[in-house]
């Protein structure tokens, strides 16, 4: 599996993150801790996120091809 890895647009969560471990942690990071620290999280605990929306998405298809072919079969019942 490939690392998830965040491009500038994403890495704008930085200061997101930067307020939380302040407001919350009573904890000030600079950029680089801030950055370690997503990659951190990003390395140990995305890809557990990715998985689990990849089980979504597949529950999504099966369930939509089950309605599929149940549309199909009603057709094929009519004619």
């Amino acid at each position: 599996m490939t690392a998830i890895k965040f491009g500038k647009e994403q890495k704008a969560i930085l200061s997101k993150l930067k307020n939380y471990c302040e407001d919350e942690l009573d904890l000030e990071l600079g950029q680089f801790e801030a950055e370690f620290f997503l990659d951190f999280i990003s390395d140990n605990i995305g890809n557990h996120y990715y998985n689990k929306a990849l089980e979504d998405a597949q529950q999504i298809v099966t369930q939509r091809t089950m309605d599929i072919t149940d549309a199909i079969d009603e057709m094929s019942r009519i004619t």
